[in-house]
């Protein structure tokens, strides 16, 4: 029988390069047990072509530097990356990837990577979704031409791609942005929502972790800031928004799951 790398007579092998310890570690852990469960059934079904698959999960912490180097030690001993979770990470490795020709799923959904074609985006990108929000929100008269929104983003691929969605909006429909860049590990948004209140902003924007999400949402309600909040899909978690005044936040989804009944998704072509 054909081997190849990470391919045996016996196994598949697909690389899992996760964040089970940082700031996406909710996230983290419940795709990669997504991804167990897809193997554990895939191979109880007798695998594919006679092997079964076999997955190499490592954590990066969401740490460019640290997924680097877990790449490296993966990299000899799998066909492609199931999972290859974080834009800074997905960023770092873009010009490992296409060297090594090894083609991963980029659960990063940052624009800036779409050139690359080892580097599959399963959804809509940061900047288009924000767009999208942000019409969903003037479709229901939550704002209007002209308002000024404030946006909390972490700087780098992820924050950056989102705040990039919201300029072009704001820039369509004279609107003033109140950008506030942050990094992944901040954690008290008190006085950012505290600044937003001052500048009389009529929406939230948020492109950050989910537990800088519910900072936000928390400070908002105590400072009674009652605006409309729209985020990128990563800043909800259910382990950490759906207690308190973060359970009202609106985030935006990256894809409808195909089994959803919505009626834009009931209108693909089925198999």
């Amino acid at each position: 029988m054909a081997t190849d790398v990470g391919v045996t007579a016996e196994a598949i092998t697909l690389g899992v390069l996760t964040d089970t310890s940082g700031p996406f570690r909710n996230l983290g852990t419940g795709i990669t047990q997504g991804n167990q469960l897809w193997a554990d059934e895939l191979n109880a079904r007798g695998g594919i072509c006679g092997r079964q698959v076999a997955l190499e999960i490592a954590d990066s912490g969401y740490k460019a530097d640290t997924a680097t180097t877990v790449y490296r030690q993966q990299q000899p001993n799998v066909l492609g990356y199931l999972q290859l979770l974080g834009s800074p990470i997905n960023a770092a490795l873009r010009g490992n990837l296409e060297t090594d020709e090894v083609t991963s799923l980029a659960l990063s959904w940052s624009s800036f990577i779409l050139d690359n074609p080892y580097q599959i985006i399963p959804g809509t990108t940061y900047d288009l979704e924000m767009i999208n929000g942000l019409a969903y929100l003037q479709q229901q008269g939550l704002i209007a031409d002209g308002d000024t929104l404030g946006h909390i983003y972490i700087g780098g691929e992820y924050g950056d791609n989102g705040f990039l969605g919201a300029q072009t909006y704001a820039q369509q429909h004279g609107m003033t942005l109140q950008p506030a860049k942050i990094a992944a590990t901040d954690t008290d948004m008190t006085n950012i929502v505290t600044g937003f209140q001052g500048a009389g902003v009529k929406a939230i924007l948020l492109t950050t972790t989910p537990a800088q999400t519910a900072s936000a949402l928390n400070a908002a309600s105590a400072l009674g800031l009652n605006v409309p909040v729209v985020g990128n899909n990563p800043v909800f978690d259910p382990a950490t928004n759906l207690a308190g005044p973060a359970a009202a936040s609106v985030a935006t989804s990256t894809w409808s799951p195909a089994a959803s009944r919505t009626p834009r998704t009931s209108r693909r072509p089925r198999r």
